[in-house]
């Protein structure tokens, strides 16, 4: 009877080391295949980044053309003053459309309505016309001195 039990137990030990090694074999596995996936979840964010670096680098590059392009032409000063003067003109034009709606707004309500002149501004400078007043002056002022203050900034 011993006999047969030291027998059960010797095979039994022997197999022993490798059951253990199954399950570690398979612990290693687990472990090897959640670092390739987060390697390739960082592969594929890297490349995303990378993806929207080089666009962003293509869409300044476009930008620095056209602007190489804009300046090299020259047609004359007649060309270039008239090329130049686009922007302003548009602009000088709808401030004054605007002031003669605004105005006209302001005429036409101060005689056709019982409104003191307080109420009839705040009808006239309501929000939608302060936001696009804003936008405006951001756009003409706001970059001017964004560009200055970048330019403090990358000098330090």
């Amino acid at each position: 009877m011993v006999a047969i039990i030291g027998a059960l137990l010797g095979a039994v030990t022997g197999v022993i080391p490798d059951i253990v090694g199954y399950f570690q074999k398979r612990e290693n596995n687990k472990h090897e295949l959640e670092v390739l996936r987060l390697q390739m979840e960082a592969k594929e964010k890297g490349t995303k980044l990378d993806m929207a670096f080089e666009e962003l680098k293509a869409d300044l590059g476009e930008g620095d053309s056209l602007r190489r392009h804009d300046s090299s032409l020259h047609g004359g000063k007649f060309m270039d003053a008239l090329r130049a003067s686009v922007r302003p003109v548009i602009t000088y034009c709808f401030f004054i459309l605007f002031a003669m709606v605004e105005g006209s707004a302001i005429w036409f309500m101060a005689h056709n309505t019982e409104m003191n002149f307080v109420e009839i501004m705040t009808a006239i400078w309501d929000e939608n016309t302060q936001g696009m007043f804003a936008a405006i002056l951001g756009f003409w002022f706001g970059s001017r001195a964004m560009n200055k203050a970048s330019k403090l900034y990358l000098q330090k």
